[in-house]
């Protein structure tokens, strides 16, 4: 029982478990599946699936936020490891008796044939997944090297189809025993307040191929030659790109309306709204939706940002058309079912809880609020407040969501598809999707920086450790001055191990756990920040070192050599974050919402290397002024 400040109480049970090399090694991973959906065994991938055990006895019965389940790979005897995150309100015991009781029948009956099934099709699938990528299948190779064997990568799949439900009720009963576990239990102490910031719910077995043949190199062929862009009638622009290297296929989009189009006294309406529509739809409900998914181990995600809302999706290539027509479903003819929304605004209430008591995000929680001000739609809380979201009705999500607007929509399929009958499909399930009202437009007030520093603290008890988020006003994504402060960025705090800023002050000044520089721009003026995690008795120190290398960028010429490491890094580093299906997806969709142009990855090499010292310098100059930024600090101040 461990007692300390905090908002949300914790329950984790572990056992002893053998290694990857022992003949039970197999059968708990399908008992972890069946517990809390498929992993990916090696790559440490794979998402909790709703339609598992864990999910359906403790989230939908509203005893815990989460709950999952845990057993990986190891050289060494390990841990199967189960947990969850408590809801407000409810006693940590209910949750502790409720996951043993899953545990007990585990060990008391045999799993029926078709959680055995899914639970290894599940595993299978997510094993393909992680092979998308050559990087992935890299790290597979040495993982597995260390661990048992490398050829065991060849054989495991096939070891995976052959486990029985007399194998899981076995293990079951070998190692999911009371003597060979622990129990922890986080109990807070005090509640740290009500405002946070980040995302809720961001929540037969058929052999399928081992993909350890190298991937097609996607980033060779992404250009106005592989990629289709086909403008439905209703305003959808939908580009697809075909890559039959893997029997994947990966989805994303985006659309308007965004949390900066909610009212102030419905914060976190945008976020609610996107997360509902996983939740139940006109024609299937919330557990239809799970199983159906789950059972081809797909997935369907939604979000919702400052600017807009999103969504993902995955899925093997010949489960394509019923991860489109959920997709479509949950888009246009959401649910919304009351009870639906108790669940989700509870998990919601949690998660405010245990943000509040996060360093990281009260301090960048507090930094945008001063550098934006309290009206400003960039400065306040995407996820609401209790109070907020404790008002929100099922009426106010329908209303949201009628603001939705196909015109506004892009949505990009990568992946072992077929180009002509997936814009088809496209057009055949969201072709006549009109809404009534007109579209929603981005728009948002211009900000200035403070003509002085203004400084923020955050006291949050308990802790040991402090954050600081120190910085200013970027750019969006298309200005003109965007690869200068890229190159720049890159050079203050991302190069290597965090750049300068890591170089000095953490590696040789010994003032930050970590410290780094993030640009990241969209359609607005989103900020460029310096972050970093320190002991707050060398805060002065660290924020003082912080600034000597931000006055350096500004004052001096980087050296020729720092100017040429990070062109190549930049220019090697996209590929890699191409490999995937999905990387390409979201790269498209930028490349879309931006109006970068199809050859842009063509283009990208040049843009980079024709950066100059003088530009890095000029873009420091410009939005690094000394002495006009915000400063948030989070942490445990003494008296």
């Amino acid at each position: 029982m461990v007692r300390r400040p905090g908002s949300t109480p914790l329950v984790r049970i572990s056992y002893h478990t053998p290694p990857v090399a022992h003949a039970d090694y197999l059968p708990l991973v399908v008992a972890d599946a069946v517990l809390s959906g498929g992993k990916a065994m090696f790559a440490f991938e794979g998402s909790q699936a709703r339609s598992a055990r864990l999910y359906r006895a403790l989230v939908e019965t509203e005893l815990a936020s989460s709950a999952s389940s845990s057993y990986h790979a190891s050289l060494d005897p390990y841990l199967f490891t189960v947990g969850a995150t408590v809801r407000e309100g409810v006693d940590p015991q209910r949750v502790e008796r409720a996951v043993l009781d899953e545990i007990d029948k585990l060990r008391q009956e045999l799993v029926s044939t078709d959680e055995l099934a899914v639970a290894i099709r599940q595993t299978q699938a997510q094993f393909a997944y992680s092979a998308e990528t050559v990087t992935s299948q890299a790290l597979t190779l040495g993982f597995l090297e260390i661990v048992d064997h490398y050829e065991r990568m060849n054989t495991v799949l096939a070891e995976l189809a052959q486990v029985t439900r007399e194998d899981v009720l076995r293990v079951a009963q070998t190692y999911l025993v009371t003597e060979e576990s622990v129990v922890g239990v986080f109990i807070p102490t005090g509640d740290g307040g009500e405002e946070a910031d980040g995302d809720a719910d961001s929540d037969e077995a058929a052999l399928l191929p081992c993909a350890i043949e190298t991937s097609r190199f996607l980033t060779g062929a992404l250009g106005p030659d592989t990629v289709t862009r086909h403008v439905l009638s209703n305003g959808i622009v939908a580009l697809v790109h075909e890559n039959h290297a893997s029997p994947t296929v990966s989805i994303a989009g985006d659309l308007l309306p965004g949390a900066i189009h909610e009212p102030a006294e419905r914060l976190g309406l945008a976020s609610l709204t996107a997360s509902m529509l996983r939740r139940g739809s006109v024609r299937y409900s919330h557990q239809e939706i799970n199983k159906l998914l789950d059972g081809v181990s797909a997935s369907i995600s939604f979000n919702s940002g400052r600017d807009d809302s999103g969504f993902d999706g995955r899925s093997l290539a010949g489960d394509v058309d019923l991860l489109l027509d959920l997709l479509a479903e949950m888009i246009v003819q959401p649910a919304f079912a009351e009870v639906e929304l108790q669940r989700l605004r509870g998990q919601v209430l949690t998660q405010i809880g245990e943000l509040n008591m996060d360093t990281e995000y009260r301090a960048e929680r507090a930094f945008e609020a001063a550098l934006y001000g309290d009206t400003h739609p960039y400065g306040r809380t995407e996820v609401g407040t209790r109070e907020t979201v404790s008002a929100i009705t099922c009426d106010d999500l329908a209303a949201f969501h009628a603001r939705y607007h196909p015109s506004t929509l892009v949505l990009t399929v990568v992946g072992d598809v077929e180009t002509s009958r997936t814009l088809k499909r496209i057009e055949a399930l969201l072709g006549d999707w009109h809404s009534e009202g007109p579209a929603p437009v981005w728009q948002v007030p211009s900000v200035t920086l403070p003509t002085q520093p203004i400084e923020c603290r955050e006291q949050v008890p308990g802790k040991s450790q402090g954050d600081l988020v120190l910085g200013v006003l970027g750019m969006p994504r298309y200005a003109e001055g965007y690869f200068p402060a890229a190159v720049a960025n890159t050079i203050l705090g991302r190069l290597g191990l965090m750049g300068r800023l890591g170089d000095v002050v953490r590696d040789q000044q010994g003032l930050a756990y970590y410290v780094a520089s993030e640009l990241d721009p969209g359609r607005g003026q989103d900020p460029w920040i310096v972050y970093a995690g320190v002991n707050l008795a060398n805060l002065d120190r660290a924020v003082r070192s912080i600034q000597g290398e931000l006055a350096r960028m500004r004052e001096e010429l980087v050296t020729p050599d720092e100017l040429r490491d990070c062109q190549t890094y930049l220019v090697g580093s996209l590929p890699l974050h191409l490999e995937s299906n999905h990387g390409v997806a979201r790269f498209l969709l930028n490349v879309e919402q931006y109006r970068l142009g199809l050859d842009y990855m063509m283009r990208y090499p040049e843009l980079v290397r024709s950066v100059t010292r003088e530009q890095v310098r000029d873009v420091m100059q410009r939005f690094w002024p000394a002495d006009r930024y915000v400063i948030a600090i989070a942490g445990t101040f003494r008296p």
